[in-house]
């Protein structure tokens, strides 16, 4: 699965550009979180999570977070293994 963390801002799309209005134009669309930080793993801790809404370059406001990543060091005996070309089958090794 994915994850995410709970959004706690306002909708981050549809503006219209430069103002911190939601979109007036004919077409009337209704503001969406369409801007997301997603992660796949339960490894990782969302610390903050935010939007910018005083950037107003865009019909979008960024989003930013901050994450505690749960991986820690691993030693280099541990990843020995997987540097190594794989070994090619015994019936395979026969036929060349």
């Amino acid at each position: 699965p994915v994850f995410g963390t709970q959004i706690a801002f306002l909708p981050t799309f549809k503006f219209d550009k430069g103002t911190s209005e939601y979109d007036t134009s004919h077409k009337q669309r209704v503001p969406a979180w369409t801007d997301r930080i997603l992660f796949k793993s339960d490894k990782v801790r969302v610390l903050e999570y935010q939007s910018v809404p005083e950037a107003k370059h865009s019909d979008h406001r960024p989003v930013f977070g901050t994450f505690r990543l749960g991986w820690g060091i691993v030693e280099k005996t541990k990843l020995k293994g997987f540097a190594r070309k794989p070994k090619r089958s015994r019936s395979r090794q026969k036929k060349n």
